[in-house]
């Protein structure tokens, strides 16, 4: 079950475990039971005025588990399922390939849809990643995106350069 604390001395507190906000004095917060247990026995809060919910409790348990589940499941996801989610903001996820900076983004993508905003269809999901892949054991590393654009236009370049030179006339110097 969760309580609700007041805020005596600021920390800072991550509620989904990735996400690190600072708390301020005189800040009423939602914190699950063991958490405020040791937030109030360190005495970084105390009990709110509305420390338990009027339902006793059914709703926050139900609250919990709810949270539990959806965070369960957003950290499970393959990094596919959560580029996909990311895409439906209609900007494909250009950030760090780290999991959990994914799960953050895809969680901010679902809130904005349980507040009403409509998902964007149609944004390829990897469109946006310009990561370095990953070679296998024994194998060169691949080239960056950019150093792979940035040979192709080289090679290009050359190639133009090697076939103006092969038609060209031979001139004549001057004495």
């Amino acid at each position: 079950m969760a309580r609700i604390g007041v805020v005596l001395k600021p920390f800072p507190y991550a509620a989904d475990g990735i996400t690190v906000e600072p708390l301020s004095k005189g800040d009423e917060r939602s914190f699950p039971d063991p958490i405020f247990d040791g937030l109030e026995a360190t005495g970084y809060v105390e009990a709110g005025k509305k420390d338990k919910v009027p339902d006793g409790g059914r709703g926050s348990d139900l609250d919990a588990r709810f949270l539990a589940a959806f965070d369960t499941r957003l950290a499970a996801a393959s990094d596919e399922e959560l580029k996909t989610i990311i895409a439906r903001s209609g900007t494909p996820y250009t950030g760090n390939l780290i999991h959990a900076e994914m799960v953050a983004a895809a969680k901010l993508q679902l809130v904005r849809e349980a507040e009403g905003a409509e998902p964007v269809t149609g944004v390829d999901p990897n469109s946006g990643v310009t990561e370095q892949p990953l070679s296998a054991p024994g194998a060169p590393t691949p080239p960056s995106a950019p150093a792979a654009v940035k040979a192709a236009v080289e090679q290009e370049s050359d190639d133009q350069s090697g076939k103006a030179a092969a038609g060209a006339k031979p001139t004549k110097k001057k004495d």
